[in-house]
C-alpha cells in the first residue's frame, strides 16, 4: 500500500492523501486542496492512476480542488449521497466498499464536523484483513488513530445517538466566509470566497 500527506498552510491548515496499491498500479486522492496538476504529478510518479477522487465532506474553510482533479483524472468524484451539489458527483453510503487495486476503502459516515461527513476505512487485502488506518477528513485531528482509540473519551460512548449529541455539543465557531465557501464547494458559480 502506498500512502503520501499533502500538508497545507495556506490559506489554511488542512491535509489531503494519497493512497493505494502499488501493484495495481491504481490510487485515490483524499481531500484534496493543491491544484490538479500536482496531484497528477505525484501519482504518475508513483506509477499510479488516479481512480477516484474523496472529499470526505463539503469544505467550509478552503476551496476543494476535488471536481477539477477528477475531471482531469477521468476518475468519478465521491461524496457522500445527502450532499446537494450543483455538479454531478458519484454518491457513497455508510458500508459502501470502493477496490483500489488490493486496497479497500470502507465509507463510514461520520456525521458530526458536518452531517454529510465521511471517514475512510483503509485496509491493504495484500497484508491481512485488518485495517490499517482510517482517513478521518478532519474530524479526528489530535494524536493518531491508534492513540486516539484507546483513549478518546467519544470513542468509549456505545450508543449511536450520544455518540452524535456529544459531537455536536460544542461546535466551534465557522471560519470566515464558511457559508460562501461551501457554497462555491457545493458549485454555486454566485458564491464569491
Amino acid at each position: 500500500m502506498i500512502l503520501r500527506q499533502f500538508l497545507h498552510t495556506e490559506p489554511v491548515v488542512a491535509a489531503s492523501y494519497i493512497l493505494g496499491c502499488g501493484g495495481k498500479s491504481a490510487c485515490v486522492i483524499v481531500d484534496p486542496v493543491d491544484s490538479p496538476e500536482q496531484y497528477m504529478q505525484t501519482a504518475s510518479g508513483l506509477g499510479m492512476a488516479i481512480r477516484y477522487v474523496v472529499d470526505t465532506h463539503v469544505h467550509a474553510d478552503h476551496l476543494s480542488t476535488g471536481r477539477a482533479l477528477a475531471a482531469a483524472a477521468g476518475a468519478p468524484n465521491l461524496l457522500h449521497e445527502s450532499v446537494n451539489a450543483d455538479f454531478d458527483f458519484s454518491p457513497v453510503a455508510d458500508g459502501d466498499h470502493v477496490e483500489i487495486g488490493n486496497v479497500e476503502l470502507e465509507v463510514l459516515h461520520l456525521p458530526g464536523h458536518t452531517p454529510e461527513h465521511i471517514g475512510l476505512v483503509v485496509t491493504d487485502r495484500t497484508r491481512g484483513r485488518e485495517p490499517w488506518l482510517v482517513a478521518t477528513g478532519h474530524s479526528l485531528v489530535v494524536g493518531d488513530i491508534g492513540f486516539e482509540r484507546r483513549f478518546n473519551k467519544a470513542f468509549a460512548i456505545d450508543d449511536e445517538t450520544a455518540f452524535v449529541a456529544a459531537m455536536v455539543r460544542d461546535i466551534p465557531v465557522p471560519p470566515p466566509n464558511a457559508a460562501a465557501t461551501q457554497a462555491a464547494n457545493l458549485g454555486n458559480v454566485a458564491a464569491s470566497v
